[in-house]
């Protein structure tokens, strides 16, 4: 799927099943690591989890896929269809876009909670 200029983060909370979904670096270092939280609905975001360490939890590494990249990302509720624009739903799962910030293109359709490629904007 090309290459991805991951980076890494430290989880603010238990992101055991969070792969695929959207988070934003806070502003504070763990151990000189910058801290993830999951993104908030209808907001900007800095990338997708690609990779989960240490069962996901508080303080475990996130590997994060950077705007520009393609990843797969976690569908929130209704679906997506190949080519929606994309904002961030609940839990930082990505839904087509009405209001807020477009943060994906859907290269794939996908149903609720499913992982699908996205072009992350």
């Amino acid at each position: 799927m090309g290459t991805t200029h991951e980076f890494t983060l430290i989880a603010d909370a238990d992101f055991s099943d969070k792969l695929g979904c959207a988070v934003v670096v806070k502003a504070e270092l763990v151990h000189k690591t910058p801290v993830g939280k999951l993104a908030t609905a209808q907001k900007a975001i800095d990338g997708i989890v690609t990779d989960i360490t240490a069962n996901g939890k508080a303080g475990a590494p996130l590997a994060v896929a950077r705007i520009g990249d393609i990843a797969f990302a976690k569908i929130g509720v209704g679906g997506v269809t190949v080519g929606d624009e994309l904002v961030v739903g609940t839990e930082g799962r990505l839904i087509t876009a009405g209001e807020g910030v477009k943060v994906a293109k859907a290269l794939a359709t996908g149903a609720e909670n499913e992982l699908i490629p996205v072009l992350i904007k």
